[in-house]
């Protein structure tokens, strides 16, 4: 007996083992990238950063005004924040923000393997995949510096949020914490207010297993969402113009949609048509998974709701980045920096196929097993040579 179990911890270390290495070659990988590639100046600002600091430099007075203004009726108060420090005391050396946004990578990550191990800590092996995507090379770029600090730390705080509003016990401090996560996220960019879904649709949700409902935990939720979304609607008034909904209800939209999703693999603005063709399918998986885990395999639900909430993330931000974007000549969904969040949903499919896998292989009767196992390792692999493109731009 103790033969076997000291078998069974070396198999798990081996396992282990492997998965350690695997992540750490794409985090290595991207590190290795940074310290050859990086670059001292950015191309391009958005006037969100530089010239604040540059204001600040010259006169030696601090431009509140153009500190708390809006960039597009983007609010992005809490990029300021970690920028400015590093601008100033740095000598406007860019370098650290090449290694803050391998930082932000890392601890995104590291929240996905949390809500990992809270699910499965047979899945462990998905965060190979995942820091493949996490840690995909085509965000380090020199021109748009601080949109990309923006994108991954906005990314960073879903993942947070989603960490913390599906555990199984609410407490305020958790409450607290994912609120002040949230309102973070908002002020970087508009792409932020997707933040407080989240915690929307858990704290609507039931566990019908442990009779515990979250519902209280929505009233403070909302409150801070609504103040929120007054001062943003007062502050940055040119919001309200910005929506295109007339254009989303139609095929355009929908093809932006799709477009947006399959932004997680790079296919590179020639082969927009695969990325159409890519982007429904996912939209279609995305669509089964919830219905298979609400329906069919109830008694897993409560396992695969993070997982449920980042397919909802991926797609409801793919319908707010279109009604804000899609009529300009170029915004086609195809946006690189767009994979921070389109990516959700490609995490969130390889992460709920592999419970399903994991079900069919334990159900020998199961005279459809082989065929089921068949057409998940399809997904799977499908997914890994999509990552592809992702390291060099695009076919």
């Amino acid at each position: 007996m103790n033969r076997i179990k000291e078998e069974i911890d070396t198999n798990s270390l081996k396992q282990k083992f492997l998965i350690f290495v695997g992540v750490a070659f794409f985090a290595i990988h991207t590190l290795i990238y940074i310290i050859n590639f990086r670059l001292n100046l950015p191309h391009g600002d958005d006037g969100l950063v530089w010239s604040v600091a540059y204001s600040y430099a010259k006169t030696g007075q601090f431009p509140f005004e153009e500190f708390f203004s809006s960039a597009s009726s983007h609010l992005t108060y809490s990029l300021k924040l970690i920028s400015l420090p590093n601008l100033l005391w740095n000598s406007f050396d860019m370098v650290n923000f090449y290694y803050l946004q391998w930082i932000i990578m890392s601890l995104t990550l590291f929240f996905f393997y949390l809500i990992i191990k809270r699910t499965d800590k047979k899945l462990f092996w998905v965060l190979i995949p995942i820091s493949a995507s996490i840690y995909c090379p085509i965000f380090i770029v020199g021109y748009y510096v601080f949109s990309t600090v923006m994108w991954l730390s906005v990314a960073l705080c879903i993942t947070i949020i989603v960490y913390l509003v599906t555990k199984k016990k609410i407490t305020p401090i958790i409450s607290i914490t994912a609120i002040s996560v949230a309102t973070y996220a908002t002020f970087f960019n508009l792409i932020g207010v997707i933040a407080w879904i989240p915690g929307i649709i858990s704290f609507l949700r039931k566990d019908s297993y442990q009779n515990r409902s979250y519902k209280k935990w929505l009233i403070p939720w909302l409150i801070s969402a609504g103040v929120l979304g007054t001062f943003i609607l007062l502050t940055a008034p040119s919001i309200s113009e910005q929506s295109k909904l007339h254009l989303f209800l139609s095929l355009d939209g929908l093809s932006f949609l799709v477009t947006y999703l399959a932004t997680s693999y790079r296919f590179g603005s020639e082969n927009i048509f695969l990325s159409k063709i890519v982007g429904s399918i996912t939209l279609a998986i995305c669509a089964y998974l919830t219905y298979y885990f609400l329906k069919i395999n109830k008694e897993n639900f409560q396992k695969a709701f993070p997982w449920i909430l980042f397919l909802i993330i991926s797609i409801l931000a793919g319908m707010y980045i279109a009604l804000g974007r899609m009529d300009l000549g170029y915004h086609d969904g195809n946006e690189s920096f767009y994979k921070t969040i389109s990516f959700f949903s490609q995490i969130g499919i390889l992460v709920l196929i592999s419970m399903i896998l994991i079900n069919v292989r334990k159900n020998t009767e199961d005279r459809k097993r082989r065929v089921k196992i068949i057409l998940i390792l399809i997904v799977i692999f499908s997914q890994m040579i999509f990552l592809i493109p992702s390291y060099y731009a695009g076919w």
